[in-house]
């Protein structure tokens, strides 16, 4: 009789634990389907505002890397694009430092989007030479990893081809 009590017991807190998992869940996929409405409708600033606090919510998760790898990379792309989108470069070039960086290795996405914004924070007019071609050789470097893995995407390998013979331009004080 214990037995079989403890057992039903073990269950139901089983059943409750998956239940609490997936009202989570729901909540999630609903902050970010308002998010994409907010996308879809053009209200980028407010999508902006949506993607980061989802981002701040899956911060906790970072320590676990198995749970939610699609979603963080989708949260990620996101709201990488919508700062994209809206001119908005810096923010992106910082976060994503380096081509190597964990947030952005496994989603081709994100660097296809970090090296476009890198490009384009270089083209700004009134960047220093020395700090455009750092920028270059960053955005060149993301492109070169990009491409290693996606070598038929045509756009990123026309950027690449553009920003190298760019910055070959700016290097020799064209």
């Amino acid at each position: 009789m214990v037995k079989t009590t403890l057992g039903y017991l073990i269950l139901t807190l089983a059943l409750i634990g998956l239940a609490f998992a997936s009202l989570m869940m729901s909540q999630l996929e609903r902050r970010i389907a308002d998010a994409d409405r907010d996308i879809a409708t053009l209200n980028l600033t407010r999508a902006t505002e949506r993607y980061d606090a989802i981002a701040s919510t899956l911060a906790t998760t970072d320590r676990l890397p198995w749970l939610l790898p699609n979603t963080r990379n989708t949260v990620s792309l996101r709201q990488a694009s919508v700062r994209y989108w809206t001119g908005n470069y810096d923010p992106i070039v910082a976060h994503y430092a380096s081509p190597d960086s964990p947030n952005i290795s496994n989603n081709p996405e994100l660097q296809f989007v970090v090296a476009n914004a890198d490009y384009l924070s270089a083209r700004r007019s009134g960047s220093r030479q020395n700090l455009t071609l750092g920028t270059l050789d960053h955005a060149i470097g993301v492109y070169h990893q990009f491409l290693e893995t996606n070598d038929n995407h045509l756009g990123a390998a026309f950027n690449y081809e553009l920003m190298v013979r760019l910055r070959n331009q700016i290097a020799a004080g064209d």
